[in-house]
């Protein structure tokens, strides 16, 4: 498992700093997890799927922006293997939205 947070200044997505995280707590639909964050964290799932990751399932988690995602590779080596791709697919694609002006620190 992975959390990671895709987070613009000055706020998380949306949500004001020191704010309350309830709404956002596996937050379902647009005005609870972005549509930035969903964008990325869905065409990371395809990365994953297309490299033959054996990607188990995504979430919103506790905070607005920051999602996590569960990978199954059978046997250790397998495992840790697919995670480490999945991290590194999902590090290229951030670097790829901050050189389009988006703000993604993982």
């Amino acid at each position: 498992m992975a959390l990671f947070f895709f987070t613009p200044a000055p706020s998380l997505l949306g949500q004001a700093l020191g704010s309350a995280q309830g709404p956002y707590y596996t937050g379902v639909g647009y005005k609870n997890v972005g549509s930035v964050a969903r964008e990325i964290v869905e065409e990371h799932l395809d990365l994953c799927l297309a490299a033959g990751i054996n990607h188990e399932g995504i979430n919103a988690e506790v905070a607005k922006g920051q999602w996590e995602f569960q990978i199954f590779g059978k046997g250790s080596k397998k495992a840790a293997d697919e995670m480490w791709m999945a991290r590194y697919l999902l590090q290229r694609l951030a670097d790829r939205e901050i050189r389009r002006g988006r703000r993604v620190p993982l």
